[in-house]
């Protein structure tokens, strides 16, 4: 079994990827998964590399939203194909990896 190519958030250009998300239509990508996919860019930019934040954390990055939203906006952006969740275990936060897709990778 190969493992999928990632991305270091370390190296994606947030400038670019906003541009590209925001070209997005939004019968592809809701708007609240483009915020939520952005929040979890600046915490990995910010962070050691490791984007492992609770749903709770989220939440309050993205203004308040609620844990459920933020459930169901993950949910989408792991359809689109924009992350991937690692389950972790029991009382450990999930981690968040980006795999490479064309809104991550430089023209």
């Amino acid at each position: 079994m190969t493992t999928p190519l990632t991305i270091n958030p370390k190296r994606i250009s947030l400038e670019a990827t906003t541009q590209r998300l925001l070209d997005i239509p939004r019968q592809q990508l809701s708007n609240g998964a483009k915020w939520v996919l952005l929040q979890l860019l600046c915490i990995g930019i910010s962070g050691n590399g490791d984007v492992a934040p609770s749903r709770e954390d989220i939440a309050v990055k993205c203004g308040g939203i609620s844990v459920r939203q933020v459930g169901r906006r993950l949910r989408e952006l792991v359809g689109a194909g924009l992350i991937t969740i690692h389950r972790r275990g029991c009382q450990q936060n999930n981690a968040y990896t980006f795999p490479v897709h064309e809104v991550f990778v430089k023209e």
